[in-house]
């Protein structure tokens, strides 16, 4: 009898499969199935599956409140370019979901609506010629997440919408029209390093609150309206005073350092 010889791509392929199968049936069930959606009107109203990977219905116009609330075994949700609305607490407490993608279609982001989930790592921003409006909370308390890099103009940015992002390292908002961004919208986030904002800034104190203390930080470059600020001059992203050297947003005075 021939011995049958398997190349080492089909192996690779092999052993993909099986680790995707073990991701997709964990629950035990397929990764769609339209009786896990209560869609009426084109609302998604509720999520009533038990499978990982939710792929949210082509046609579904908007995610309704609290649709897919505490539902902590999910892992990842796909969300068609038909969805124009993200509901206030639509994915709260959902704390195993690792990626989310924001389709060009999305332009409402409510109240809390990612609110605690704690496993997220990463939010793609799609590229689109609408604005983006993203309400207080939207994604507080996403302790895993480590980068933003927006691809469109975001119009708002609400109280506490990024707080307690203790793992972000890294914001760039490459806006080409206006924002606003409201007080705390980035509070304790304290690995911090980078924040850029390409557009004009219009914004209430403090918004980058507590990611800079006196005695640590890793916020070593804020760029706003296109000017630059280094670290030994800046404190939750606005210069310090000349008189008194303290910060215009916290009041606190700082020691300059050398890096």
């Amino acid at each position: 009898m021939n011995e049958i010889k398997i190349s080492k791509r089909s192996r690779y392929e092999y052993e993909k499969s099986k680790y995707d199968l073990k991701k997709i049936y964990r629950a035990g069930v397929c990764i769609y199935n339209p009786n896990d959606y209560v869609v009426h009107a084109g609302v998604l109203k509720r999520y009533e599956g038990a499978s990982v990977i939710a792929h949210i219905p082509y046609g579904v116009v908007e995610i309704a409140d609290g649709a897919f609330a505490g539902y902590d075994k999910l892992a990842e949700v796909i969300i068609p370019d038909t969805v124009t609305t993200i509901g206030e607490k639509a994915f709260y407490g959902c704390t195993s979901i690792e990626y989310i993608d924001i389709p060009a279609s999305v332009t409402e982001i409510k109240h809390k609506a990612f609110y605690g989930c704690t496993s997220l790592e990463h939010i793609g921003f799609e590229k689109s010629d609408k604005s983006l409006y993203i309400e207080s909370g939207a994604f507080q308390l996403c302790s895993a997440l480590e980068a933003i890099d927006t691809k469109r103009d975001i119009e708002y940015i609400g109280k506490y919408a990024f707080a307690e992002c203790f793992s972000l390292r890294r914001l760039i908002l490459r806006n080409k029209d206006q924002i606003f961004i409201d007080e705390s919208a980035f509070r304790n986030c304290h690995a911090l390093a980078h924040a850029e904002f390409y557009s004009v800034l219009s914004f209430k104190y403090p918004f980058l609150d507590h990611c800079r203390t006196a005695s640590f930080s890793r916020l070593r470059r804020v760029i706003l309206n296109k000017r630059s600020y280094v670290k030994n001059t800046v404190c939750c992203g606005v210069p310090i005073s000349r008189f008194g050297g303290k910060c215009r947003n916290c009041g606190l005075k700082h020691k300059k350092r050398s890096f």
